[in-house]
């Protein structure tokens, strides 16, 4: 199901975009985080559509023929790649467009799948155990990657714009600035991310699914174990088990769940363990800030006493940008 939306601001950051009056653009993301790292780049009035409904795993998502035909219309599709999305990349194959820009988060920062793993979608139901050599297709978690694929996304804007008699000095300026307060903020969500868990480094921590490898790794903490060792699998007792001692073998200090799972299997090992239990949501709802913020809060709320933990300052455009 594809879902368009208007542009929104960036939120947990008190941002005014600068003006960016150009020629509107079509724009198709797959996974939602994506639309945020898109979105403020496009010139005013551009449709931003998100393949994947908000809520949905992005491992058990098919593609749809509505989502496939927003392709054939796109001036630009930002995809995350590393075998994620292989029925959007065929069909983009298959229909090639001149006019059309494509950004390959994965292929754009020279990452590819390992050679071993079985190419295919992952079908609900099935069962894909990654082998140690998996690429973790969960860039966008990752705030320095993010910051790698700016320019490429940039380029993709202009280029766009220039294939529709739309670039003009004005309109440079224009997209330079948006793309340089972009940046400053990415930046920004680095910078708060590594200090704000600074204090909690070789802590350790049990996920839902093997989505959080990345910004562990990028800020010093250890995913102990993941609940949903295939992406689509269910959870067996002995996968229960294994979480439960690796919660005590490494003193993990906390289980997440997923908004887009069933947290009651989480909810059990966390009781077993005598371990908090937060969430953790790696596709957002199209807004990245928020998703990130949201994050972060959690990570450091359930990482330390639950008495030091201030609140998350209410969102003023939460009940706006939710619905």
């Amino acid at each position: 199901m594809a879902i368009a939306s208007a542009p929104a601001r960036a939120q947990g950051f008190d941002v005014k975009w600068p003006a960016f009056k150009a020629a509107p653009l079509d724009v198709v993301v797959t996974v939602p985080a994506l639309k945020g790292l898109i979105e403020p780049l496009t010139p005013e009035g551009s449709t931003v559509t998100m393949l994947m409904k908000p809520g949905r795993s992005e491992h058990s998502y098919e593609f749809s023929a509505p989502d496939i035909a927003a392709l054939t219309k796109a001036d630009v599709v930002f995809l995350v790649g590393l075998e994620l999305e292989l029925r959007v990349e065929d069909a983009l194959a298959r229909k090639q467009n001149v006019a059309r820009r494509v950004v390959n988060f994965g292929e754009a920062l020279g990452l590819k799948q390992s050679e071993g793993h079985e190419h295919h979608d992952h079908a609900p139901g099935e069962v894909c155990n990654h082998g140690g050599d998996w690429v973790d297709q969960h860039l966008w978690l990752d705030p320095v990657l993010v910051e790698q694929i700016l320019p490429k996304l940039r380029d993709a804007v202009r280029e766009s714009l220039l294939v529709k008699a739309a670039w003009n000095d004005e309109v440079e300026k224009q997209l330079n600035a948006r793309y340089d307060m972009m940046l400053k903020i990415v930046q920004e969500v680095h910078s708060e991310w590594a200090k704000k868990l600074e204090p909690f480094k070789g802590m350790a921590i049990v996920t839902h699914h093997d989505a959080f490898s990345r910004p562990a790794s990028r800020y010093g903490l250890t995913v102990a174990a993941v609940i949903r060792p295939g992406q689509a699998s269910e959870t067996t007792a002995r996968d229960i088990a294994n979480a439960v001692k690796a919660i005590r073998e490494q003193k993990a200090s906390a289980v997440f769940i997923e908004p887009q799972f069933d947290g009651s299997v989480a909810e059990r090992i966390a009781k077993r363990a005598n371990v908090r239990i937060g969430q953790l949501d790696p596709v957002g709802d199209g807004d990245w800030f928020r998703m990130m913020r949201r994050n972060l809060h959690e990570l450091s709320s359930k990482l330390r006493a639950e008495k030091d933990v201030a609140p998350l300052p209410a969102d003023p455009d939460a009940k706006k940008s939710d619905k």
